[in-house]
């Protein structure tokens, strides 16, 4: 922990609303700075990109976390706290922010307080545990951004299970052993490189397992097989490219990791059920 040397500059960040959630796709810009701030509702962030710290401060100590990439960050906004970039890397975040009336509706609401008093600011921090939540955070904005008919109770469901499984994800960090370590190794290599032609041999090596064993671990740990999972991911990031971009469906392809585009057709297909081009035009792209 770092000791302030003297006052810092606090902001006092309100809300004019109640019973209320928000999420908010916030790219930090290379000169973004910020001052330690305080508010009465709750943040709960998923980095989509860069790096840096989250930092707290209690009792005149700042208390810095080093946050990266497919981090998750829950936080009650109550105790002074921050981003800070580093250099070069400027965060990109998912943030859902919510107050304690639209959190007193879930059941769990109790527990999701207790960890907080426990751990504040909650940070997971494994691919392993973080990369399933990530499409709760995209549903919610795909909800907010649509405006349907029922999309209030519909975004409640999900957040209320996104909730749940972040305190589930928690207790299991705090229970994480041997192998978990090892495959969020090889999933923080994966999920950087996967454009690229990784082999099996080079991730075991990385875990330091030997082919069979690392090939048993990943699918125990990830319900896929090596082969399943790298396709998985590729596909996943396709479908954003097809409909945030306007990259060529030949041009994606490689770019995710495919030369031959009808084995990436084929493989989409598999996946999503349609082509890309059909998902590319089911999507208003």
């Amino acid at each position: 922990m770092d000791q302030v040397s003297q006052n810092p500059i606090l902001d006092e960040m309100i809300i004019d609303d109640e019973n209320f959630l928000f999420i908010l796709d916030s790219h930090h810009r290379n000169d973004f700075s910020m001052n330690f701030h305080r508010h009465d509702f709750y943040e709960l962030s998923f980095v989509m990109d860069g790096e840096g710290l989250c930092q707290s401060l209690e009792d005149g100590q700042i208390k810095s976390s080093p946050i990266r990439r497919d981090n998750i960050i829950l936080t009650d906004g109550r105790m002074p706290h921050r981003a800070v970039d580093k250099t070069g890397l400027p965060l990109e975040q998912l943030i859902i922010i919510f107050d304690k009336p639209y959190l007193d509706k879930m059941k769990d609401n109790v527990l999701i307080e207790k960890t907080l008093e426990e751990k504040n600011p909650l940070i997971l921090s494994g691919i392993l545990h973080t990369a399933p939540l990530k499409p709760f955070f995209r549903e919610i904005l795909n909800e907010m951004k649509a405006k349907e008919s029922g999309k209030d109770s519909l975004i409640f469901s999900i957040f209320s299970r996104l909730l749940v499984q972040i305190i589930r994800a928690g207790e299991d960090t705090k229970k994480a052993h041997c192998d978990d370590n090892r495959i969020n190794r090889v999933l923080d290599y994966i999920h950087t490189n996967f454009f690229m032609n990784i082999t099996i041999q080079t991730v075991a090596e990385i875990s330091s397992l030997s082919l069979r064993q690392f090939s048993d671990v990943f699918k125990r740990e990830t319900g896929r097989t090596f082969t399943q999972y790298i396709n998985h991911l590729r596909i996943e990031k396709a479908k954003t490219a097809l409909i945030s971009t306007r990259l060529s469906i030949t041009e994606i392809a490689f770019e995710i990791g495919y030369d031959d585009l009808s084995y990436f057709t084929r493989r989409f297909k598999e996946q999503e059920g349609l082509s890309p081009r059909a998902y590319k035009k089911k999507n208003g792209k």
